[in-house]
């Protein structure tokens, strides 16, 4: 029997309904991005429609030249101008997307592409004072799993690592979480755990009847399955606390900066966070205005008195030092490399 092949499908160009890369050129950009919907309208979705076309109208002000003419100092006033009006990095990044689809279609991507796209400002971490952690915790006791994560953050553990946790992680007995899937390759790590958070832990284990297959952070409408994030809830913490300018991820940075100022062994914390090398202790590491009071004071002697006025130096970072040191001065180091 003859083999059977599918009946071959024509495929239909739109190319003769298409205005050409030198017209696109000469339009304005926002006319230029609106030929461009019309030129894609059957492969797009229509939210993704609605999308472009919201972009095209601020355009006409943010970059009303010719689509041709566009430069990578346009784009970046674009970039900045958004920015600056309050517009998320994400929504800027898309928007970024969809004006470099244009351009490629244009035929003006070709010089541009060559100069290094600049990425949407990320602000550098920050590590939080006493007074900011006390503010976030005293909001968060309102909304016990969130005031759960925002304690796992600052005891160092990322975002994606909380979420990925599941109760069989949680030793009851020694009171230690088990890491042991994370973004990095530092391997399973183990993380000591104060005795008030471990009963809270047991508490929402208790509350929600997880088994030990189950999330430690249930999904709402979907108990066998970890939350994807919580990102709205720490929107409202933010707000709540008035600590609208911090990252969930300057926990982290919290937790290593007040490690390193406890004078905790830097092997240790590399360890304790899944770090591969002391260079990463160096962009996580913010010092505080009392230990740069602190260094001053050692270079230049104060009177007694004073001295003793500028003694407010926080020690929790030399608690959680000494609380992991005795956890971990007898363990070998587990597992080796990783990034941030």
């Amino acid at each position: 029997m003859p083999r059977q092949y599918r009946p071959f499908r024509r495929i239909t160009l739109r190319d003769a309904q298409t205005p050409p890369g030198d017209s696109l050129q000469n339009m304005p950009s926002a006319d230029a991005l609106r030929a461009y919907i019309e030129e894609r309208r059957f492969d797009l979705k229509p939210r993704t429609v609605a999308t472009w076309e919201s972009l095209a109208r601020k355009l006409s002000t943010l970059l009303p030249m010719p689509a041709g003419a566009v430069t990578q100092s346009d784009l970046a006033y674009f970039q900045n101008t958004r920015l600056a009006s309050g517009a998320a990095k994400s929504t800027v990044r898309q928007e970024l997307s969809i004006l470099f689809n244009l351009l490629q279609r244009c035929g003006n991507f070709a010089r541009i592409k060559r100069v290094r796209r600049d990425k949407c400002a990320e602000r550098q971490g920050v590590a939080l004072s006493q007074e900011e952690i006390e503010k976030l915790l005293a909001a968060a006791k309102a909304n016990p799993p969130l005031h759960i994560k925002v304690q796992l953050g600052l005891l160092g553990m990322r975002h994606g690592e909380i979420l990925n946790l599941s109760v069989s992680d949680y030793d009851q007995r020694n009171h230690q979480l088990t890491i042991s899937r994370s973004k990095s390759s530092a391997g399973i790590r183990r993380i000591p755990i104060p005795a008030s958070l471990a009963a809270q832990i047991e508490g929402q284990i208790g509350l929600q009847n997880l088994r030990p297959s189950d999330p430690l952070f249930p999904h709402r409408d979907r108990p066998d399955q970890a939350q994807k994030h919580f990102l709205r809830s720490w929107t409202t913490l933010r707000k709540k606390a008035g600590l609208e300018h911090i990252r969930f991820h300057d926990l982290r940075h919290t937790a290593i900066t007040r490690l390193v100022e406890g004078g905790t062994p830097e092997w240790i914390i590399r360890s304790y966070v899944g770090h591969a090398t002391n260079q990463q202790l160096g962009v996580y590491t913010h010092p505080s205005p009392n230990s740069l009071a602190n260094a001053t004071a050692k270079l230049l002697p104060q009177p007694a008195e004073a001295q003793q006025e500028a003694a407010s130096v926080d020690t929790i970072g030399e608690a959680i030092a000494k609380a992991i040191i005795r956890h971990l001065e007898h363990r070998p180091t587990i597992g080796q490399g990783g990034e941030k």
